[in-house]
């Protein structure tokens, strides 16, 4: 029988292995290959320098990539889609402000007769029209739906206050929606899409068979993309905003300042140091003000890490009539984090709750392939997360002091604020 009065010894002395990818370079495209020949499954995924970073108007990336698949000279959205469930197959499509990122998923006996789908996804989308105006009147009703929650709207706000007219700062309008032609997609797929991808990576069954399908399918289009050059970002000056949000009980505020991405050293001190404070569950932020004040549901604290910065950010909502007393609560724990040193006993729960957390992302072929390839994109050692890892071990309460003083102090700090009005 189980002692249920006594909680479990805490294992720190794990041993972490990153699966290390077989990697082939086909017409100068680096292939990761990260699996065996056992699964049934594979993934396939291709990953473009067309992020949104690269367009010239609103909208275009983000289009361009959505419509992927959705019609092509030989089959229509329907069809191609109906061919690719016939075999258990389908296609995911990801963008980000750097990045965007085909995906296939299919069964390896069907391989062969899937994989001439996902070329015409990739090298025959021809963006008809009729299918366009569905997709920029849906996601405009969306955006309409979107801009009454006041929390989008101030997730909005940061970023252009954070960022200004940079690409990392902008959101669409529901105007830009009438700007975007079949003809500006087109131009953006022949440029950023045409031109093959920057890395392709292949998780799942690995056999030296689906090796040979995948490279013989992509033999005559891929070459390697040349990058082009992104937009350098604008000079940062804090600042404090707040709007009025006319029929609404609640408010949403964000508090932050860009900040270091992962690829600098100070990077793993910093992510300890913002879990401690708004990363997790029992975080400071947490405790404070939803547990004992009972001003939020929910608060918490993050790093975005884009290629050119990160973003540290806190982000919340609340009812108006705590909106105030809780952001001096945010302010005091930030303050609270720059005077004084973690104790023993909290660096050793959020170090263990970090180690944990990273051993249950690297779980599987597809989850170490989104690690690896993080390092692929970034530009990172293969032993990084070892090294992350170590740091988090061996970290102290006065680095993590250090690094928070350095990288959050309070006059280095934007607010934008939301504040419902229920009139």
């Amino acid at each position: 029988m189980l002692d249920r009065h006594t909680a479990p010894a805490i294992n720190t002395d794990f041993k972490f292995s990153l699966i290390h990818p077989d990697v082939v370079k086909h017409h100068e495209i680096p292939i990761y290959y990260i699996g065996n020949h056992s699964p049934e499954l594979v993934r396939i995924e291709l990953i473009f320098n067309a992020g949104s970073i690269y367009q010239t108007q609103p909208l275009i990336a983000s289009t361009t990539n959505d419509m992927l698949g959705e019609g092509t000279s030989k089959y229509t959205s329907a069809q191609l889609s109906e061919k690719l469930d016939y075999f258990g197959a389908y296609v995911t499509k990801d963008i980000s402000h750097d990045h965007a990122a085909v995906s296939l998923f299919t069964v390896t006996r069907y391989l062969n007769q899937v994989l001439p789908l996902f070329r015409e996804y990739l090298m025959d989308s021809i963006f008809p029209e009729h299918e366009l105006q569905i997709n920029l009147t849906n996601r405009k009703e969306t955006l309409l739906h979107n801009l009454k929650k006041v929390e989008y709207v101030c997730r909005n706000g940061f970023a252009k206050l954070i960022y200004g007219e940079h690409p990392y700062g902008q959101s669409a309008r529901p105007e830009d929606f009438e700007n975007v032609t079949s003809d500006d997609l087109q131009a953006f797929y022949r440029h950023y899409y045409l031109s093959g991808p920057s890395v392709i990576m292949v998780a799942g069954n690995t056999s030296s068979e689906v090796r040979n399908q995948i490279e013989s399918s992509l033999h005559d289009w891929l070459q390697p993309q040349t990058k082009s050059a992104a937009p350098p970002l604008l000079p940062y000056t804090p600042q404090q905003t707040e709007i009025e949000f006319q029929n609404a009980i609640q408010s949403a505020i964000r508090i932050g300042t860009p900040t270091i991405s992962h690829t600098h050293p100070d990077y793993p001190i910093l992510s300890l140091g913002n879990m401690i404070l708004g990363g997790y569950f029992g975080s400071r932020l947490m405790k404070n003000i939803r547990e004992e004040k009972g001003y939020t549901y929910g608060i918490g604290s993050g790093i975005n890490s884009n290629q050119l910065s990160g973003t540290f950010l806190i982000s919340t909502e609340a009812g108006t009539e705590y909106l105030y007393m809780l952001k001096d609560e945010v302010y005091k724990e930030i303050k609270r984090m720059l005077d004084e040193p973690v104790t023993a006993d909290e660096l050793n729960i959020v170090k263990n709750f970090i180690s944990g957390n990273f051993l249950k992302s690297v779980d599987g072929f597809f989850a170490q392939s989104d690690r690896i390839k993080t390092l692929v994109l970034n530009q990172l050692p293969f032993n990084y997360y070892d090294n992350y890892l170590h740091i988090i071990k061996t970290a102290t309460s006065q680095q993590i002091q250090a690094c928070m003083q350095q990288y959050l102090p309070l006059n280095q700090l934007s607010e934008y604020v939301v504040k419902g009005v229920n009139s």
